[in-house]
């Protein structure tokens, strides 16, 4: 359990005083999330709600992982105090720590803690009980490094140079660290960054991967944003610019930018100065409206945050949710899937289950709601193969136009690499078609 006290903090910025928040204690095995901070150097960190600038909050702290019979103590070199009264503290904080915990789970190491001086020695005992050797750290910070170099690129053609030559170091450990940047911004609601990160490691991904299939792949996502960028370049009107902002967001991405400060450079270079001030405004305008389109799917991300750390408070969060069955909508599922794969990334069975279980209820709670057909669609592919024509003949009253409708739908939504879902659907539709015909 963790030992957390309300500090008074001056921010070092800005001299705003604040108050902050302080753990004395990490116990990996109950708050793996506490662990996490710890590596990454985000534990205890105070951020001033004026400026914004975060500073560490200098403290002891224990360290407890009962799974390795772990118990360490940390004390920074700048507390001061004699080497007793050093010992004092560690003293109390160590029985301040058993203490919390159950009778049961005293044990005997926890009586004499391993002290640690340095944050960095304490991290690297950590990793290494966990079996990640000091080399695998160090490749970590390369790969970080060499991530945050290609993140600066200037231009398509940079972008491509920098990855070309660092192709031996774009591997699963460089994807993976990618992956953890895009998922610590998920977790601090800063979509923009997340959203960045996410287009980065997908051009990256088109420009490492095999060529043939990838490469055409590649080459149409390409002409999309051409295409894209032509419709923003052309339009005139505000309305109907702010309609194709919100329709192609997924295409404006790094390389989108990019293109457009290509045809400014073009422009200038040209001499049409008119021109090239134009498409810095529109650039200035298509942002800004990105910006507002991102800041409410944030705000709607916030709330529907807020509203799932409600249902998980509530003694019963079935009846909860049903009473608010119009909050369940995407942006509730996209917070509750984030929260499930942080779960399964930290290992927390408990939590994996009863966000599982939640998710289970509101979709449930939503299909209620549905149109006969769609209810229909959804038993039958939630079905065994060799149970949905069983299921189809005892609901044969729908499988009507709207029904065969629905799956074609859904077949023409569904994007090339779901073939094998794609496949499936056509078999439901030919099943369904066969089973009204036979009357």
């Amino acid at each position: 359990m963790s030992l957390v006290s309300a500090v008074q903090v001056r921010c070092p910025s800005c001299n705003t005083p604040f108050t902050a928040q302080m753990h004395r204690a990490i116990d990996a095995t109950k708050e793996p999330r506490l662990k996490e901070l710890l590596i990454q150097g985000r534990f205890n960190l105070a951020q001033c709600p004026q400026c914004g600038v975060q500073s560490a909050l200098s403290a002891p702290f224990i360290y407890h992982d009962a799974s390795k019979s772990l118990f360490y103590c940390f004390m920074p070199m700048n507390m001061g105090g004699s080497a007793i009264q050093q010992q004092q503290q560690i003293g109390q904080l160590t029985n301040q720590f058993v203490s919390s915990l159950p009778p049961e789970e005293r044990k005997g190491y926890m009586l004499q803690p391993k002290l640690y001086l340095t944050m960095q020695s304490l991290i690297d005992d950590i990793l290494a009980a966990d079996g990640i050797t000091k080399e695998h750290i160090e490749a970590i910070k390369q790969r970080a490094a060499l991530l945050q170099d290609i993140a600066q690129s200037q231009s398509v053609e940079e972008l491509e140079r920098k990855v070309k030559e660092s192709q031996d170091k774009i591997d699963d450990l460089f994807f993976q660290t990618l992956d953890d940047y895009i998922a610590q911004a998920q977790e601090e609601n800063d979509l923009e960054t997340a959203q960045g990160l996410s287009a980065l490691r997908d051009e990256i991904s088109l420009l490492t991967r095999p060529e043939g299939e990838i490469a055409q792949q590649a080459k149409q996502l390409a002409a999309e944003r051409e295409e894209m960028l032509d419709k923003v370049i052309n339009e005139r009107d505000q309305e109907r610019l702010r309609t194709l902002v919100s329709e192609g967001r997924p295409l404006m991405d790094y390389s989108f930018f990019l293109a457009l400060a290509d045809r400014i450079e073009t422009a200038q270079a040209s001499g049409n100065e008119i021109e090239a001030r134009r498409l810095t405004k529109l650039r200035d305008t298509v942002l800004a409206m990105i910006d507002e389109q991102d800041e409410a799917a944030r705000q709607s991300l916030m709330q529907a945050a807020e509203f799932l750390r409600t249902v998980i408070r509530e003694q019963n969060p079935e009846q909860y949710l049903r009473e608010n069955a119009d909050r369940i909508d995407d942006a509730f599922f996209a917070v509750l899937n984030a929260n499930i794969i942080e779960a399964q990334r930290r290992k927390d069975e408990n939590a994996m289950k009863a966000l599982a279980a939640i998710g289970t209820v509101a979709a449930s709670i939503l299909e209620e709601k549905a149109p006969p057909e769609v209810r229909l669609l959804n038993r039958v592919m939630r079905a065994e193969p060799e149970q949905r024509r069983a299921l189809l003949q005892e609901e044969r009253a729908l499988l009507d136009d709207r029904f065969v409708a629905l799956v074609e739908q859904m077949i023409s939504q569904l994007p090339e690499e779901n073939a094998d879902l794609a496949g499936e659907l056509r078999q439901l539709r030919d099943m369904a078609i066969d089973v009204r015909a036979q009357g």
